[in-house]
């Protein structure tokens, strides 16, 4: 479960440290991936009340159901079609394209990376931008520890050399 989408306002006050603390703390408390039931593919808000992390940071007054099954690159297109050209669309369509590379990797470590990864790679991701790992302080331990044994471990900064943003799903 999402713990809260942020309103516009808020959104709007949120610095990089503040945007990666939002969405660590989400897939940490979430646990899971945010999926179609049926078809597996990653989506931005799910059926179970589930996200995924750039759909977990959408303000409820700019979510539609239109930015599902589409790459964040897609969503700069969406946003700029008729139906949502309000201030708010506006608003968020710059904001992601202020925050992409912050984003895109954070939609990597939940759309590839095993749930029980996500508190190393989220750390890894922390680190590569310069930003406080803090948050996943508090999450230590509740998320399954399969990577204590240094197998496995997802590098999310192979991530982005591997998977360009194209090939990422929401």
């Amino acid at each position: 479960m999402v713990t809260r989408y942020p309103t516009v306002d808020e959104l709007a006050r949120m610095d990089t440290q503040a945007v990666f603390d939002h969405i660590a703390q989400h897939l940490l408390a979430q646990g899971a991936r945010s999926t179609h039931r049926l078809t597996g593919d990653c989506l931005y808000r799910s059926a179970k009340g589930r996200a995924c992390a750039v759909g977990s940071i959408i303000p409820d007054a700019v979510y539609s159901a239109a930015f599902e099954h589409n790459r964040i690159t897609r969503l700069f297109w969406l946003l700029g079609r008729p139906e949502f050209r309000t201030a708010h669309h506006e608003f968020f369509c710059d904001f992601l394209l202020a925050n992409s590379t912050l984003l895109t990797q954070l939609m990597v470590i939940h759309d590839c990376g095993s749930p029980g990864l996500w508190s190393l790679a989220l750390r890894d991701c922390a680190d590569m931008f310069g930003l406080s790992a803090a948050v996943i302080d508090r999450y230590e331990g509740i998320v399954e520890p399969e990577a204590r044994d240094g197998q496995g471990v997802f590098e999310p900064s192979a991530g982005i050399v591997e998977h360009e943003a194209s090939d990422v799903l929401a």
